[in-house]
């Protein structure tokens, strides 16, 4: 039987700076304690891609897909050594490792590919001797060896096609408690939803969450969830049906509903007085 196993992505909008990585050691340390094996999928800090897309456009143009593919992906690689990093600082046993050390083959451009398959086998190994692994996402490798990106917010698509690939739960921590059918940000009446069914969460979840991941994961019929990290709160995409969170306005009218019918309820009478 395969052990407890879960896919903890982290993207930028969660991790902005390396002085963000903290949020993350709590949620993987709890998920460490529980017993579950971790694969953590990070991506690179805010504004990072962007930077390395302008400095290897300006030195290089277009005309060298192969070593842009290259140098964005380092993105990814410098926030894993930092999560690597922190983690040890932690206490928590971890080991970082690359796509090309698990056979994370990808196919397509190389910079709008698609992961086919990955070893499952070498990561167990891995299991072996480290509870808690640290992936870069966002790009895996082609049959030739080069660096394949998975096109952009592709590290929701690497954590989903490993997640699938392992059977294991998945989780994409976000900056939001979950999916809205609109921006929490910028819209008042924003509703969050508590389970989502894939034809929905194709519909509103796209600024969110990879489209070509959320296709890949209806595909696979992988269910997952969504939120910010070390909360409970998330909206599971994937479910047989819509269903909306309860918002603290309803939550606060339904106690205090409660409050009152437990005051005028039967339990209220001592020997045949009503109590005040």
């Amino acid at each position: 039987m395969r052990e407890k196993t879960i896919v903890l992505k982290f993207g930028s909008s969660v991790l902005r700076s390396a002085g963000d990585l903290h949020v993350a050691i709590d949620e993987i340390y709890r998920h460490w304690r529980l017993g579950f094996r971790v694969l953590v999928v990070v991506s690179a800090f805010e504004s990072v891609t962007d930077e390395l897309i302008a400095e290897v456009a300006d030195v290089l143009g277009a005309g060298c897909p192969e070593a842009t593919a290259a140098y964005v992906a380092t993105g990814e690689q410098r926030t894993a050594a930092l999560m690597l990093g922190s983690l040890q600082k932690s206490g928590i046993p971890s080991r970082m490792i690359d796509p090309s050390e698990i056979g994370f083959i990808a196919e397509g451009l190389l910079s709008e590919s698609t992961p086919v398959r990955v070893e499952v086998a070498a990561l167990d190994q891995l299991w072996n001797a480290y509870p808690v692994l640290v992936l870069p996402g966002f790009y895996g490798i082609d049959l030739e060896g080069r660096t394949a990106l998975f096109g952009r917010g592709g590290s929701d698509l690497s954590a989903l096609f490993l997640a699938a690939a392992l059977g294991a739960e998945c989780r994409l921590a976000k900056d939001v408690m979950g999916v809205y059918d609109a921006d929490p940000a910028s819209s008042t009446l924003a509703h969050r939803f508590s389970a989502l069914s894939w034809e929905r969460a194709i519909q509103v979840a796209g600024p969110l969450i990879q489209s070509k991941a959320l296709r890949y994961a209806q595909a696979q019929a992988l269910i997952f969830g969504v939120g910010r990290p070390n909360e409970a709160a998330c909206t599971t995409v994937g479910a047989s049906q819509d269903e909306w969170a309860a918002n603290a306005k309803s939550i606060a009218t339904l106690k205090h509903r409660a409050l009152w019918l437990w005051r005028r309820g039967p339990w209220r009478v001592r020997n045949g007085t009503a109590l005040p």
